[in-house]
């Protein structure tokens, strides 16, 4: 029997647990089969893609079973939403995964639930900076701040998310940077135009 030793973050640690999530993953990927669980519905099990890992295949259909389909964030852009669940909207890994999880060597993460968002990060590979200093804090943020989603909905739109640190991503919770542009000609929001943000909110 093989024993655990998951990677010790601290709690503010959000990137560092991200990656560590991306490393446990990237590994399970060469491996990771189709198995369908007695008394576990066929259909929670899609079929193998062509030239594509099954764990890939079996994260995205995972991921679309949560969406609630497509709202408008606060510049009118379309995006890919979910239902919300709790403070951090985590989701239970399938068990197929985590059971395969367990079964490697030192996983450096091993969670029973991961945020949806998190899961399409991977799937896009949008991951931090490494370079930059603190990127270990940095958190998974959302550039349209789910402006007009409400309470009940949250933005799972890879378009949207990028990886920066908590004061950037605090800074674009504001009104100012979805004013139209003053400049002549200009069609852009003003943190597209001026450079606010870096990628700019949308």
């Amino acid at each position: 029997m093989l024993t655990m030793a998951v990677t010790v973050t601290h709690h503010n640690d959000i990137g560092q647990r991200y990656m560590n999530m991306c490393d446990t993953f990237d590994r399970l990927r060469p491996t990771y089969l189709r198995t369908v669980p007695t008394n576990q519905p066929t259909a929670n099990y899609p079929p193998p893609v062509t030239n594509e890992d099954y764990l890939v295949t079996h994260l995205r259909q995972w991921v679309q079973g949560y969406r609630y389909g497509i709202m408008p964030t606060r510049s009118g852009t379309g995006h890919h939403v979910c239902t919300r669940a709790g403070s951090d909207n985590r989701k239970t890994i399938p068990s197929t995964i985590r059971t395969a999880i367990t079964a490697l060597n030192n996983p450096s993460w091993a969670a029973e639930k991961a945020e949806l968002k998190w899961v399409v990060c991977y799937l896009n590979n949008i991951r931090p900076d490494t370079t930059q200093q603190g990127w270990q804090q940095f958190e998974c943020s959302h550039k349209c701040i789910e402006h007009g989603l409400g309470q009940a909905y949250c933005c799972i739109d890879a378009r949207c998310l990028c990886w920066e640190s908590k004061s950037v991503n605090q800074s674009r919770g504001n009104k100012f940077c979805m004013r139209n542009c003053g400049h002549n000609n200009c069609n852009l929001f003003v943190c597209h135009c001026q450079g606010f943000h870096n990628p700019p909110c949308i």
